[in-house]
């Protein structure tokens, strides 16, 4: 593992935290999680508790914004600094909202609002879905996600309306940490050329469709619409979870959804990227 005294997460999603903690931290005795214990700390921080600002999300990529934000908390609190962003991505919205899942969720006061983005989210794709179709009516071209129109009746809607949930992780090591870590190989990292900080990046995803009326109380942001395949479950955990099977992630517990997430997906591979750059940790 890597260990460092102190860590901060580079967010200020509130929903996040106890998730990100969860899979660096618990074990889970219930459900497979080779990613738990690859990062430690004595002290952990976030960007909100230290006064970070959030930095502007331009990246293209998750990879892009993921980087950029644990570049910025960890030069300005001179820590090692880990990030998370992530998404969701329609197919018949051509992958949208993507990097912009978060923008989606904002209302006239740029406060975050989950529950209108997931019905901007649901009238989008009844206005792909009636433009698509070869009998379709098209519905006003006046709609748009900031001015929503009347939303028509659920068979409006595909049978299937296909997704994925996108994370990409960084952690930016700052260049006067690197004598604390063991041998970094060669090509395994980025090195920064003005800094010398090193970045390690990983990325998961968990394919699934789209649930309309949302369900379930659990998680945060897009859960409760997402429901994720019985495929990518079983490549998490190495078989069939009937507990997960058909739901949201709002309605799966938080110990199961946390090993079976786009999250976890991440970490593991985060787990090879940090075995390849020091070896055995």
């Amino acid at each position: 593992m890597l260990h460092f005294s102190n860590l901060v997460i580079a967010t200020h999603n509130a929903g996040k935290i106890p998730e990100l903690k969860a899979i660096l931290q618990s074990p889970a005795p219930e459900h497979a999680q080779p990613a738990r214990g690859i990062i430690t700390a004595n002290q952990w921080h976030t960007a909100g508790e230290l006064g970070i600002d959030a930095p502007e999300e331009t990246g293209r990529t998750f990879r892009d914004n993921a980087i950029l934000k644990a570049t910025t908390s960890a030069s300005k609190a001179g820590m090692p600094a880990f990030a998370d962003d992530s998404g969701l991505c329609v197919d018949l919205l051509n992958g949208a909202p993507g990097v912009e899942s978060a923008r989606w969720a904002e209302n006239a006061s740029g406060d975050r609002d989950f529950a209108g983005g997931m019905q901007r989210i649901e009238q989008a794709c009844r206005l792909a879905w009636q433009r698509q179709r070869p009998s379709g009516v098209a519905l006003p071209t006046s709609a748009s996600a900031s001015a929503p129109t009347p939303i028509p009746t659920l068979a409006d809607l595909p049978p299937v309306i296909r997704a994925h949930f996108v994370s990409a992780l960084a952690l930016v090591i700052p260049q006067h940490l690197e004598r604390t870590l063991p041998r970094l190989a060669p090509g395994q990292a980025l090195t920064d050329p003005e800094t010398g900080a090193i970045t390690l990046c990983a990325t998961g995803v968990v394919t699934g469709h789209l649930q309309f009326p949302p369900r379930g109380t659990q998680g945060f942001g897009y859960d409760p619409i997402f429901v994720p395949s019985a495929a990518s479950v079983a490549a998490l955990l190495g078989g069939l979870q009937p507990a997960a099977t058909g739901k949201t992630f709002a309605e799966i517990p938080p110990a199961l959804k946390d090993a079976i997430s786009h999250r976890a997906a991440a970490f593991a591979s985060l787990r090879q990227t940090i075995l390849a750059a020091f070896g055995s940790i």
